[in-house]
């Protein structure tokens, strides 16, 4: 399951660097699926993506996850 949840991640970034937000948070939410880690700035990361994809009330309900950890 670690290498499945380390290619969610590499892939996650891969769409970020072609600018495929859409696909980034997809594969970034499958990698917070599986990760056991609290990844609080993939997290954020994630947020300001959905910012960025004027889906401000996705963004919000993650920062107030992040705020909450």
């Amino acid at each position: 399951i670690d290498v499945a949840v380390s290619k969610y991640k590499k892939l996650a970034l891969l769409y970020e660097q072609k600018g495929d937000y859409q696909k980034t948070i997809e594969y970034y939410n499958k990698f917070f699926d599986y990760s056991t880690s609290s990844n609080t700035s993939d997290k954020s990361k994630v947020a300001d993506l959905y910012a960025q994809l004027e889906k401000y009330n996705e963004a919000i309900k993650i920062y107030e996850e992040i705020a909450q950890t």
